[in-house]
């Protein structure tokens, strides 16, 4: 019997193509994907490691998990949310009339089923001494109206503090505090 030759194969560049392409993609996209977490990482970081009011809108997650609608007229906004173990809080303070203000304390308690809608007491502030450092306002100065409301379950108790010396310009300070 006569003996064949071995079969040799004939690999065209669309196979090396292929193969290549295989292997290619999916290691351009773990290593893309790396980098992304990377950088998501170390801006959260960095983000928790600031320790100063930042300037402008809480994030819409915030806001909501921390039930704090900032009114649409709102100006100065500044926030700051602090993470420990058992409890986080996000301040949130801002300036504006008394109509923004209003619009704030009825879009607030709307979101907590509160009837009747709670007034502010005048000379009361709901704001402890510890969470008015951590947050570096001064209450010291200004006519103050405030109120507290603690909420069961896994809502978040409000302290919300307004300082009505102008009252073209309103000073609202609110602290919102939820544990778990």
């Amino acid at each position: 019997m006569s003996q064949r030759p071995p079969r040799r194969l004939n690999r065209s560049w669309k196979a090396y193509l292929a193969v290549s392409l295989l292997v290619g993609i999916p290691l351009v996209y773990g290593w893309f994907s790396t980098q992304v977490s990377r950088e998501s990482g170390r801006d959260k970081a960095e983000r928790a490691a600031y320790t100063d009011m930042e300037a402008g809108w809480p994030p819409r997650l915030l806001r909501r998990i921390y039930q704090v609608p900032v009114p649409g007229g709102a100006r100065n906004i500044r926030y700051y949310e602090e993470n420990a173990l058992h409890d986080s809080a996000l301040y949130v303070d801002f300036t504006g009339r008394q109509q923004s203000v209003n619009e704030y304390l009825e879009t607030t308690f709307s979101r907590t089923d509160v009837a009747p809608l709670p007034r502010l007491r005048d000379g009361f502030n709901p704001i402890t001494p510890e969470q008015a450092e951590t947050a570096g306002w001064d209450f010291a100065r200004g006519d103050w109206h405030g109120l507290k409301l603690q909420q069961s379950g896994a809502r978040p108790d409000l302290a919300i503090a307004v300082n009505k010396a102008d009252p073209e310009k309103l000073v609202v300070r609110t602290v919102s505090t939820t544990e778990y």
